[in-house]
């Protein structure tokens, strides 16, 4: 994801966004590419950056009518999605296991 968001960063021109927000998008393509190109980089890193970066893209909008705009705003729109379905498998897995620990604790009751 993070490749993908200093992709469509790269290809953005800065005369077709508002030059206020500019300086924001290629400080956060910078930190983008330096926390992509190290290979001991923490997901946290990873993460803050992928936020960072998407942020400062969804700053430049000024057309929302541009194929690029629409582009982005699906990808975040996207993101968000992906970011909620994460969060909620991980807490069906987490109820799964309280079950499961639950249940072989029942049975280990049972069989004493």
């Amino acid at each position: 994801e993070l490749e993908d968001l200093i992709t469509v960063a790269e290809g953005m021109d800065a005369d077709k966004y508002v030059a206020d927000n500019w300086q924001l998008l290629v400080d956060a393509l910078a930190d983008a590419q330096a926390v992509y190109e190290d290979g001991d980089a923490m997901q946290g890193d990873v993460d803050a950056a992928q936020e960072a970066l998407l942020q400062a893209i969804l700053a430049q909008m000024q057309d929302e009518d541009t194929p690029l705009d629409k582009a982005v705003k699906l990808y975040a729109e996207a993101a968000q999605l992906i970011d909620y379905c994460n969060t909620t498998l991980q807490k069906a897995k987490l109820q799964i296991d309280e079950i499961d620990h639950a249940l072989q604790a029942g049975t280990n009751d049972t069989q004493e």
